[in-house]
């Protein structure tokens, strides 16, 4: 079996010369082509925002409790000690944020999913569950999570085809991830505070019924001190007085700065850069989408150049 015959240079360069005429229209169709379709490309605006985790009391969010709860309800597995960094643009992509984030409205009546679909969302609608999964699905196309590790910040963008939208889209956004975060911390600060608070009533408790059972003693024995006896049942009753008395402090304490903590807890996410959308759209660039055809049709007359030229060379092989 013959080699095809090897080409020069030289060679291929005659051929494009030759086939000048045709080069030059095929350049010209592509870029015609690259045009119209960057024409006809949907246009969509990019909005963007920066974000910070600052949890307060450490450089770690508490993911356990109610966090845990919450988030597994919202399909989201969440660890104990898990980075904050980390958990955020998994709530941003998840399903309960994309799925607010498409039927909340952003301009008058105006939504996600009425942008996608051209329809108001209904739920009473049959397709209305399929008519969502489709919306999310695409909302997920166009919802993006940046994440820099070393700064400690993840930046959030969205693209849609107004800029009006993507500016209201990106606020909605940033409103949601405070929604859960309030929802998440007073939860949290709210199921601790009850648990001290039923440990504390126990604890009052307790210690009321032992400082009866010591005023009970000393009404019926008056004269303890004469008998020894009676002296180490009183110690005995004190003692128990003295720890449920510590144990008591202790608590009311606790309860008292649960019930503070409760009342000033804030969300845990710090704007860096706030919501701004650009000028110029993000989508298409049409420079680079002319490029691409100019780019094909000359790779596709080189391509033809070679094929030609070998086939003129082959009989003289």
């Amino acid at each position: 079996m013959s080699n095809p015959p090897s080409l020069s240079l030289e060679q291929i360069g005659d051929r494009l010369w030759e086939l000048r005429r045709w080069s030059a229209l095929l350049l010209g169709l592509g870029l015609v082509v690259g045009i119209v379709t960057s024409l006809l490309l949907p246009v969509r605006y990019r909005a963007t925002a920066t974000f910070t985790p600052s949890p307060s009391g450490g450089d770690r969010i508490r993911l356990d409790g109610a966090l845990a709860s919450l988030g597994s309800q919202f399909g989201i597995d969440l660890g104990t000690s898990r980075s904050p960094l980390r958990f955020y643009p998994r709530l941003i992509t998840s399903n309960w944020f994309l799925e607010n984030l498409a039927v909340t409205r952003l301009r008058g009546d105006t939504s996600i999913f009425l942008l996608f679909t051209a329809h108001p969302p209904d739920t009473s609608a049959p397709d209305y569950p399929r008519l969502l999964e489709e919306v999310v699905t695409k909302l997920r196309k166009v919802v993006a999570v940046e994440l820099d590790d070393r700064a400690n910040i993840f930046n959030l963008s969205i693209e849609l085809s107004s800029r009006t939208m993507a500016d209201a889209a990106i606020e909605k956004a940033i409103s949601l991830v405070t929604e859960f975060d309030t929802q998440v911390l007073r939860s949290q600060a709210s199921e601790s505070r009850r648990f001290i608070e039923a440990r504390f009533d126990s604890a009052r408790i307790a210690l009321e019924a032992y400082e009866d059972s010591v005023a009970i003693f000393l009404v019926h024995n008056r004269t303890y001190e004469q008998s020894p006896l009676l002296q180490l049942q009183y110690q005995r009753l004190q003692r128990r007085v003295g720890l449920k008395q510590e144990v008591y402090t202790s608590l009311a304490r606790n309860f008292e700065e649960e019930r503070i903590q409760e009342v000033r807890e804030a969300p845990v996410l710090t704007i860096v850069d706030p919501p701004h959308v650009g000028w110029r759209k993000s989508y298409p660039l049409r420079r680079i989408v002319v490029a691409q055809f100019v780019a094909l049709s000359a790779a596709l007359i080189l391509g033809w150049a070679l094929l030609t030229a070998r086939r003129k060379e082959a009989p003289n092989a």
